[in-house]
């Protein structure tokens, strides 16, 4: 079987590495063979080429590259880079015989409805979130600008060719998929695979009390202290000021609280935060952390918390950070409307839901957080490989790899 996997995040970014290449190793393993397509950002590529040529070579996967066109007026460079990328993608359909064409995202997807048209292959849409809608959500485009109304509308036009044209479709929860069946009336074979997590990365067994005791005393916190985390970017739909103000209520019934902020963006946002809420920036802990360390400073938390605003976009999300921090044995704090959260968030048994944003419904949560600490670590991490399993997901995308290899060879 072979496969031709279209990304426009690139291998040598954070996401390509720790969520495309797990999944596409573990198929690989399987026998099926990949040849990736990725648009990967100049200096990115540049910097960590080599080691993802280790990678992709021990696991036997074909690794082509169009190199990130950034010319200074971003709509020019996305169509230059869609053309590019499909020019490629061309070149290496008259080169090799694919079955299937894995479009990761509607970017790449679009151009897998043109290779499936003249290659006659199969198209999986793996479409991870409601695109045009998240561009709106997030604010990246403002519907008042005529030319972001223009790309929203073009966008949803995309999309609804992509329901009809697909062969079949993967969205990351229920809650999304029950939209495309029953609102976007979608006839093609849907499946739901979550962000997935690979445990034998995050796995406690594997860190020692030495090495946390070691990063303790970098941090600057003792057992005694009680650290609340959160991981991850900020900005946009990641509300942190709604955290900021959780924790500034949660510091007056615990004052050995610490919030520890796991990012790769500017302190200068958490600092500002931190001084609207008139939390002591003593009790702020920010850093920067490598992903083969992420496991090491999760399993030092106390609880975890994300806040994500509850937008129609976040339908399909599933936020990668909840499986890695449950697969630790660490309970969660987050809100409800995002993805299959409340679905998946069992109240006080491994975590809490706020019902809002308001001062009232931290304290509930508050009142309720001594509960919740007297979860065994066991029972996070089984929910994590109940929901969020590699293993899992790696099993159904070779499920639908064969279902669409054998309507192919039918037709």
């Amino acid at each position: 079987m072979n496969i031709l996997y279209l990304t426009s995040e690139g291998l040598t970014e954070p996401i390509g590495y720790s969520q495309i290449l797990p999944f596409l190793c573990n198929l690989a393993k399987r026998g099926v063979h990949i040849h990736i397509l990725s648009l990967e950002d100049d200096h990115m590529y540049k910097k960590g080429k080599k080691r993802i040529e280790d990678i992709v070579n021990n696991a036997g996967i074909e690794w082509s590259v169009v190199v990130e066109d950034t010319y200074k007026i971003p709509l020019i460079s996305f169509f230059r880079n869609q053309n590019r990328l499909k020019s490629k993608a061309s070149k290496l359909c008259k080169m090799r015989s694919f079955d299937i064409v894995h479009g990761r995202s509607y970017l790449v997807a679009n151009i897998g409805l043109y290779l499936k048209k003249h290659y006659q292959t199969k198209l999986l849409f793996d479409m991870r979130l409601f695109y045009a809608d998240d561009k709106i959500d997030t604010l990246v485009w403002k519907m008042g600008n005529p030319l972001y109304r223009m790309m929203y509308l073009y966008f949803k036009n995309k999309e609804q060719k992509l329901f009809n044209l697909s062969d079949y479709i993967v969205t990351k929860t229920e809650t999304s998929k029950n939209i495309l069946i029953q609102d976007y009336h979608v006839q093609i074979p849907v499946s739901v695979i979550p962000s997935c997590v690979d445990f034998n990365l995050f796995n406690r067994e594997a860190i020692t009390v030495e090495e946390q005791e070691s990063i303790r005393k970098q941090l600057g916190v003792t057992k005694d202290d009680f650290i609340i985390s959160y991981i991850g970017s900020l900005g946009n739909c990641y509300m942190l000021n709604e955290m900021m103000s959780f924790v500034s209520e949660l510091i007056k019934v615990k004052p050995q609280t610490k919030f520890l902020i796991i990012t790769p963006d500017s302190e200068d946002i958490v600092i500002a935060s931190a001084k609207k809420y008139g939390v002591d920036l003593q009790k702020i802990i920010i850093e920067f952390v490598m992903r083969n360390q992420m496991p090491l400073y999760i399993s030092i938390m106390d609880v975890s918390i994300f806040f994500i605003r509850p937008v129609f976009s976040k339908k399909a999300s599933s936020p990668k950070k909840m499986g890695e921090v449950l697969s630790l044995g660490i309970p969660i704090i987050t809100n409800k409307g995002v993805g299959d959260v409340n679905a998946i968030v069992k109240n006080g048994t491994f975590g809490l839901l706020i019902e809002d944003f308001s001062t009232k419904s931290y304290q509930q949560a508050i009142s309720q957080l001594d509960n919740l600490l007297k979860t065994t670590s066991s029972l996070c991490s089984d929910t994590a490989k109940s929901y969020f399993s590699l293993e899992k997901g790696a099993n159904e995308y070779a499920r639908i790899y064969e279902q669409l290899k054998t309507s192919l060879i039918e037709n």
